[in-house]
């Protein structure tokens, strides 16, 4: 029983040798530096990193984790948008955006990401 769990234990070691390298070409290009321009419409924020967000909208006005779950609050003159960061080999990256009005109600994503944008190129 001994030797069947070492050797249990020696494949699964020489297993996580064998792990592909990732190849220059197979790096996600989304995280590829957007500048405000490229990120045109709210939607287009799912699936960027950390670093991309903040190139694209500058530092986030609030953070708060939740469990692996990091939130990122943004306040505009007429609403909020709240980005939701989950885990993602290599980092964190946004799954899911929500702008809201200053009484809780849903708000307008693009009309909401227009005031971020424009806030981001005024302070960059």
């Amino acid at each position: 029983m001994i030797h069947r769990f070492a050797a249990l234990v020696g494949l699964a070691a020489l297993s996580a040798c064998a792990t592909p390298s990732v190849a220059p070409d197979d790096v996600d290009a989304r995280d590829a530096d957007p500048t405000v321009a490229e990120v045109e419409r709210a939607a287009d924020l799912v699936g960027l990193s950390e670093g991309a967000v903040r190139r694209a909208l500058g530092a986030p006005d609030r953070t708060r984790p939740e469990g692996a779950v990091a939130i990122w609050r943004y306040n505009a003159d007429a609403c909020v948008v709240d980005l939701f960061f989950y885990p993602d080999a290599p980092g964190l990256r946004v799954r899911h955006a929500e702008a809201r009005n200053a009484f809780g109600a849903a708000a307008d994503d693009d009309v909401c990401f227009d005031e971020l944008r424009e806030r981001a190129s005024l302070t960059s």
